[in-house]
């Protein structure tokens, strides 16, 4: 992976995918799942990875859409 045209250190790399994974595993406590996760939706602010989600929210007893 490229960053202003320069390589990635592996170390780097290793932190946001760890980011990423924690992202994920919160929102799954929460009972909440990204159904569009893609690279267009994981945002890279200097040293944060954020995940960018837009939420459709459904209490178990709604009817399906």
């Amino acid at each position: 992976m490229e960053e202003d045209g320069r390589s990635i250190d592996e170390k780097k790399m290793q932190n946001y995918f760890a980011q990423i994974l924690l992202a994920l595993y919160y929102c799954k406590t929460k009972n909440v799942a990204h159904r569009d996760l893609k690279p267009q939706n994981i945002l890279v602010d200097d040293k944060l990875i954020k995940v960018h989600v837009k939420a459709r929210f459904r209490t178990s007893d709604s009817p399906r859409s």
